[in-house]
């Protein structure tokens, strides 16, 4: 998929636009996220033990490259575990005194400091 619409995005827009992609398929049997991040914030998984993880696997922006080669990543939740997943409109956004918040952004909504680590 993630190919499929990059020629679609290089065939019909400007060269300077283009699209972060997260695509996961969830196997509630397995407990498993099959995933491919195409540029877009990593989304974070935080599990019951405290550990935490991006999930950045994947390839590059879509619509920059003619034929960019996709990596499908494969995540294992439990029990406990927390999936976030942000837009960039969170980590583009700009503080009162004009701070990109690429950092801290999502971290009102997490745990700060496992999020901050993150970044």
């Amino acid at each position: 998929m993630p190919k499929a619409l990059n020629s679609q995005i290089l065939e019909t827009t400007q060269p300077e636009q283009f699209v972060t992609l997260f695509l996961a398929i969830y196997d509630v049997k397995k407990r498993s996220l099959q995933y491919i991040n195409a540029g877009h914030v990593p989304p974070a998984v935080f599990t019951s033990t405290g550990e935490h993880s991006r999930l950045s696997v994947g390839g590059p922006l879509v619509g920059v490259v003619p034929h960019p080669e996709y990596l499908a990543g494969i995540c294992k939740l439990n029990p406990g575990d927390t999936l976030f997943v942000c837009s960039d409109g969170i980590t583009e956004n700009r503080d009162t005194q004009d701070t990109d918040m690429a950092r801290t952004g999502c971290a009102v909504f997490l745990d700060f400091e496992a999020a901050v680590a993150l970044c």
